[in-house]
């Protein structure tokens, strides 16, 4: 059942439920009403027959009866009694075929004055002191009038309820399809974005409910979806790229090898030539499992508490030895005084990696110039500082320097892939941290890396 429908019965159903009761509530009101109403005219009655009786000692019981037909309007099978203090009728209406037990007599006495029904009959007792005696009224009649009332006001609410019931159904169904025509749009609109058309967007139009911001976040998550598609196009495309030009070169020189007697010293160049490619050819696909690995959600990786200093002093030692002329110097600034503050949450291995990447990029590029690699530990971060005094980074290449595969035009002559810096800033950013590069041309690069302390990814 579609949503519209669903809301159009529920509240046609609230609103059926709440007429039900605001009926019952009016009739119950006007019964209650009418009943009152009619026990007080009978209790008039009984005071009006007692006046008649008691209070002239001349009256018989016919001429009661003639002056009451005469002079009064008679109730709906109007029956009076009146009974003396030994309980005897004194007074009897000839169509009265009514009885009354003895308790009903004494409860009357008892209680000055007792109301009740029998068979849509009420009655009222009355108890009346007279000089010759007390005595007990019976006055007893049917609301026809009433009855019909009440039977009228019953078609008149049944009619209305079925009536406002129709009429709030028809404008529930009308509101409802106005109030989620939005959505029916959203979802029109959702239908005819595809792979090959990722740019278009949601209208959000000039509304700020719930409603808009569920396009507003169809459209954040269009946004992300078409940035992935752009990436992996790219990705696809550079990695295609690179991994082409190192099988290239490494087939080129086989088939050339083998075309022809080659001396034992062009077998050795070739060979040497064959292994730099492969070497090549097996960093970048480190690289890119590394990418892909870190696509992984981070959330289900294990994590522990890494030391950052010690983190450090080892990446020292693999960069000394892989570049043992190169001159690294490690400084340690403004050091805690207890050891969890120099403590971060994460995976080891993927932390060492982008940091190595970091700290492997700066001595590549500075040749024989010092690389400085320093901590600061303040109560709210680490931050790890990479200098080099290098060939820097032209300043309208320094914002894509992120890119996957991308290196800059004066980095192309050192060997790499390209992969490195995304791959490092993608890892910091899973941990919590930011990366942050400031290079001039020439002078070298500035590397910054903060981490929150004990910052839980």
């Amino acid at each position: 059942m579609k949503i519209k429908n669903k809301l159009t019965i529920i509240f046609t159903g609230i609103i059926a439920l709440i007429l039900l009761a605001l009926n019952f509530y009016i009739y119950a009101l006007s019964s209650s009403i009418a009943r009152a109403d009619f026990y007080e005219q009978l209790h008039s009655r009984a005071f009006v027959a007692a006046n008649i009786y008691l209070e002239n000692d001349e009256n018989t019981d016919a001429n009661i009866i003639k002056f009451r037909n005469k002079y009064l309007r008679t109730l709906p099978q109007e029956i009076i009694r009146i009974y003396n203090k030994d309980n005897q009728p004194v007074f009897v209406d000839s169509s009265d075929r009514l009885t009354f037990q003895p308790w009903i007599i004494n409860k009357i006495r008892s209680d000055k004055e007792f109301r009740f029904e029998i068979n849509n009959r009420q009655i009222v007792g009355i108890n009346y002191d007279d000089n010759q005696g007390d005595f007990i009224i019976i006055a007893s009649a049917v609301d026809e009038i009433g009855q019909t009332k009440l039977m009228q006001l019953r078609k008149v609410l049944i009619a209305g309820f079925l009536f406002c019931i129709v009429v709030v159904f028809f404008i529930g169904r009308y509101f409802t399809k106005l109030m989620l025509k939005p959505v029916s749009d959203i979802s029109d609109q959702a239908n005819n974005i595809t792979e090959t058309n990722l740019h278009l967007r949601l209208n959000i139009g000039n509304s700020k409910d719930e409603i808009a911001e569920l396009a507003i976040t169809f459209n954040k998550m269009l946004e992300r979806l078409e940035n992935s598609f752009d990436l992996q196009k790219e990705f696809v495309s550079n990695a295609s790229h690179e991994l082409r030009t190192p099988l290239t070169s490494i087939i080129g020189n086989i088939e050339v090898t083998l075309s022809m007697s080659r001396s034992e010293k062009e077998h050795t160049e070739v060979l040497y030539s064959i292994l730099q490619e492969s070497e090549r050819l097996q960093n970048l696909s480190n690289g890119l499992l590394s990418l892909a690995q870190s696509d992984l959600d981070f959330q289900k990786v294990s994590k522990d508490e890494i030391r950052i200093d010690e983190l450090l002093l080892e990446i020292k030692d693999e960069i000394t030895a892989k570049y043992p002329d190169r001159i690294l110097e490690l400084q340690f600034k403004k050091m805690p005084n207890r050891e969890e503050e120099l403590e971060i949450l994460g995976e080891h291995n993927l932390l060492e990696t982008a940091l190595l990447n970091l700290v492997d990029n700066a001595c590549k590029f500075s040749k024989d110039k010092p690389v400085v690699i320093s901590l600061i530990v303040s109560q709210q971060q680490i931050e790890i500082g990479i200098s080099d005094r290098g060939v820097g980074i032209p300043a309208e290449e320094i914002i894509k320097i992120r890119e996957t595969f991308f290196r800059a035009s004066n980095a192309r002559s050192f060997p790499g892939t390209g992969i490195g810096l995304a791959l490092a800033d993608r890892i910091i950013r899973l941990h919590g941290g930011v990366l942050s590069i400031k290079s001039d041309l020439n002078f070298g690069t500035d590397v910054m890396v903060i981490f929150p302390i004990m910052k839980t990814v």
